[in-house]
């Protein structure tokens, strides 16, 4: 933004309107009285007044020559001070630095010597007063203009950056509010899939020889496809509204992680699972929990040996799940991004997640902070 009055504003207007007011009435004077020196004078001042805005010092340092110049036609004076007045309003409201100080100095300093040699005034009178402040009086009106479109441009810029910023952090939220749902994504997916491919696999086996069987896997199959559709249907849900997921459905929590357990052995694997009474979590922890859960049984189903230890307590003030499961050294154990997201979602709760990967066993615990002392009814 510049700090000068654009082209066509009225304080342009307003300048220029004076100095054309100033050049007619000389001109009719000169007219009056057959006299046109001073027409040329201030026709000269006319004519660097219309510079001003490219060259502001220029047009200043030509006032202060046409102010001295006065004293040989002192009827041209008002009008050339009044241009002159113009030029230094400009330079002060343009330019910074040294310049836009010493010249309105000097050209104060001109008009009061010259309305002392030339008019003959007296040094305390009035009149020969008034010429210097007419002139501290333009130069403060252009600092004070400079002032006030500097702080509306500090202040559109500093508008402009908080702007900028919402919309970054908008960005950011969008964000993880994406990684988010991914993770949700992959927990509830990943975890239904696994009991679909188990199911699936029993039936085809057990559909020519136990054929009752065959169709308990099915119905197994069948309440796992429901679950995944509900989850997606959540999750979409979620993208297509404006709200949060408070407002979209349940959050995952503590109370639906012996559904889990269950589903998890009907797959096939042994758990030895603890649940002590809790105390109070929040809503984010207790998705952490349900989600974690569900992502290490999901792994221990796929790369263990079929058998899970489960313990959920409380320590300390804190809310502590832990889970291991052995396996086949030497199986491929190439990981996605499951631990990332339980990481992430205990970071995001105000806990933290600790792993152990060795001799055949993972061990994975998950620590969060405990909200209340009530306990879990």
């Amino acid at each position: 933004m510049t700090l000068t009055p654009r082209p066509g504003s009225r304080w342009e207007v307003a300048l220029d309107a004076a100095a054309v007011l100033a050049f007619l009435s000389e001109l009719m004077r000169g007219a009056t009285g057959g006299t046109y020196e001073g027409v040329v004078l201030v026709a000269a001042m006319l004519v660097a007044a219309t510079w001003r805005r490219k060259f502001p010092a220029s047009a200043a340092g030509a006032a202060i020559i046409a102010s001295a110049l006065v004293a040989g036609v002192p009827g041209a004076a008002i009008p050339v001070w009044v241009i002159a007045q113009v030029c230094i309003f400009s330079l002060t409201l343009r330019r910074y630095g040294a310049a836009s100080v010493a010249l309105p100095v000097l050209h104060a300093c001109t008009l009061y010597v010259g309305g002392l040699v030339f008019l003959r005034l007296e040094p305390f009178d009035v009149v020969s007063l008034s010429l210097p402040v007419w002139t501290a009086a333009a130069a403060s009106a252009g600092y004070a203009l400079r002032s006030h479109n500097e702080t509306i441009s500090a202040l559109r810029d500093k508008v402009a950056a908080s702007a900028a910023a919402k919309d970054s952090e908008i960005q950011r939220r969008l964000g993880e509010e994406r990684i988010r749902i991914a993770r949700d994504l992959h927990d509830a997916v990943a975890h239904n899939i696994a009991i679909i491919n188990v199911h699936s696999g029993a039936a085809e086996k057990a559909l020519d020889q136990d054929r009752e069987r065959a169709k308990e896997s099915l119905e197994q199959v069948r309440a796992a496809s429901r679950n995944v559709l509900r989850e997606l249907q959540d999750i979409l849900l979620i993208l297509r509204s404006a709200g949060h997921r408070d407002d979209a459905g349940p959050i995952p929590s503590v109370e639906g992680i012996p559904a889990l357990l269950e589903s998890s052995r009907e797959l096939g694997l042994a758990i030895d699972a603890t649940i002590e009474p809790l105390p109070g979590v929040s809503p984010a922890g207790e998705a952490a929990l349900y989600r974690a859960v569900q992502e290490a049984l999901t792994n221990a189903h796929r790369h263990g040996n079929g058998r899970a230890h489960l313990v959920l307590s409380a320590r300390d003030g804190s809310v502590v799940l832990t889970i291991s499961n052995t396996y086949r050294l030497g199986r491929d154990r190439q990981g996605g991004y499951g631990l990332i997201g339980m990481r992430e979602r205990a970071e995001s709760a105000g806990g933290d997640l600790y792993t152990q990967d060795e001799n055949g066993t993972f061990l994975l615990r998950v620590t969060l902070p405990a909200i209340k002392t009530k306990e879990r009814k």
